[in-house]
Order: C-alpha cells, then structure tokens, then sequence
C-alpha cells in the first residue's frame, strides 16, 4: 500500500507541476494577477504533495532517508505552509472580486512568516515545542476557515456562473475532507498514510486546471479601471452604458449618475435594466462582482 501511495504521489506531484505551468502560460496571455496567487496556492500544494511523496519515500526505505532529502522535506513542508497562509487569502478575496486593506496584508505576510521561520527552526534544529506545533496548525486552519467565510459570505454577489459552480465545490469538497487532514485523531489512523491527503490534493490541481481553462481562458473585463473592448463588444454594451458602467464602478447612485450625465433618474434606471439583461445579472452588486472579478489586478 505503501509503494502504491508512492507513486500516486510522484503522479500527483507532476499533475501539480503541470498545472503550475499552465497558470503561468495563462497569465503571460492575460496578465491577469489572481493567476499569480493562483499559481502560488498550486505552488503551496504541490510542496504538501512532495512531503508526502518524501515521507512515503522514507517509509519504504525503513526510515533511512539520504540528509539531502529530509532538508528537501523540511523545506518544501515549512515553505508550503507559509505560502498557504500569506497567499491563499489573496488568492480568494481577488477571485471574489474583493479588496484587501494594508492591515490585513501585514496580518497576513506575518502568519505566513511565523509559519517560515517557526517551521525551520523545529525542523531543522529537531526541536519538539508542542506549543509552536499547535500555533501554526492553528494559523492554517484559521486561513482555511476565513477563506470559507469569504465564499459564504459573497457567494450571493458572484454572477458568473463557471465561478459559482467552482466556489461550490472547491467549499463541499473541502468541507467534507479538510477534516480527514487536520484533525490529529483521524491522522494517527493506519489508513491515513495511504491516499486521504494526496488524493484530496491530486483534485485540487485537476479542479485548478479545469477552473482555469472554464473561467480564465479569456481577456479581461477591466483593464487600469477602464472597461475593455473585449467585454464592451461581448455583452454588446453602448457607449451611453458605458458612462453609466464607469460611474457605476467609482460608487456613484443612480441619482449622482443622472445629475452627472444631465438625463432622468427613469433614464438611467431603463440604461440599468438593459445592462442587467445583456450581461445576466439581476442587480448593480452582481454587475460590479462580474467586472471586478476579471480584472488586471
């Protein structure tokens, strides 16, 4: 079961490098940053799939593992879990088409630098602090559950589809396994060595893959705050909605808009409603999600 394992994970693992590529060839085309935290969050996983891969490794030598390889274990396993933490709520809040304060990116990147330097200086120096163990299982679990807490919460607001239906089972699938990986309990069962960890792994890289082709296989929407051709001529937009769009997008009220562009307050909301139509959505929350999620930054 052990050599099965294995190789399932030196499979996983190239799975994982592949998608790394294709994020990376995707953004070159796009340039679209969420890509990069994209590629990041792959980066983060594949570590945990080459642990896992070094650690199963070890076991079928009996626990005699050549100095480079535990420093390669070391490595990717502390480097793994702090690009988890620093990155993986970027990666999110820019999916959602959110913003993130300077407050939380300090909060963050500090996480992601306890995680670093706390893992090396256990790891390496072969120190057994329980104490550090529980503070930094502790910060990836907080990163995952305010990542579900984002989905939650805007999951209402998203009105493409394709990312609907990602956000939904990116969060059943993980709700349903997270478990399997972090709960100490459930790890010290025999049956956890086998598939649980890289298994969920593996689904989550063939998960990116298809998100990428499905969702980011086109340019953006907005482009340095500036609504692009590509989605002007897409959802068939005029130029006078477009003024509507843009203003829509800085905050303004339809009552700002129509004083700003000397027509009616029943003008505008006629220009909204044809808006609405065109590009599927059911209110001003929905039609600025769509934009703000496919953007250059």
């Amino acid at each position: 079961m052990v050599q099965f394992a294995f190789f399932f994970c030196m499979f996983s693992f190239s799975v994982g490098v592949s998608t790394i590529i294709i994020t990376l060839l995707f953004y070159l085309k796009y340039r679209k940053k969420v890509l990069i935290n994209l590629c990041l969050f792959v980066t983060s996983i594949s570590c945990t799939i080459l642990w896992q891969t070094i650690d199963f490794y070890g076991t079928i030598l009996s626990n005699k593992l050549p100095k480079i390889l535990l420093l390669i274990q070391v490595f990717v396993d502390t480097i793994g879990a702090a690009l988890f933490v620093a990155n993986t709520p970027f990666l999110f809040t820019r999916i959602l088409g959110l913003t993130i304060n300077k407050f939380q990116k300090i909060i963050f990147a500090i996480c992601g630098l306890i995680i670093l330097f706390g893992g090396s200086y256990l790891d390496l120096f072969g120190i057994n602090k329980p104490i550090l163990l529980i503070i930094a299982r502790t910060i990836i679990f907080i990163t995952f559950i305010y990542c579900v807490f984002l989905v939650i919460h805007n999951f209402k607001n998203l009105a493409n589809r394709v990312l609907k239906s990602a956000m939904k089972v990116f969060f059943i699938f993980s709700i349903l396994v997270i478990p399997i990986v972090l709960i100490p309990p459930i790890k010290n069962h025999p049956w956890y060595h086998s598939l649980p960890l890289p298994l969920y792994l593996f689904i989550i890289n063939i998960l990116c893959i298809v998100f990428i082709y499905k969702y980011f296989n086109q340019p953006v929407f907005l482009q340095k705050n500036i609504l692009t051709n590509h989605f002007l001529k897409s959802f068939n937009i005029t130029d006078r909605e477009t003024e509507i769009i843009a203003h829509l997008l800085k905050g303004f009220t339809n009552k700002e808009i129509s004083d700003k562009l000397f027509v009616s307050y029943k003008t505008i909301e006629t220009h909204l409603s044809n808006i609405y139509r065109k590009t599927d959505v059911n209110n001003r929350i929905q039609l600025i999600n769509l934009i703000q999620t496919n953007r250059d930054n």
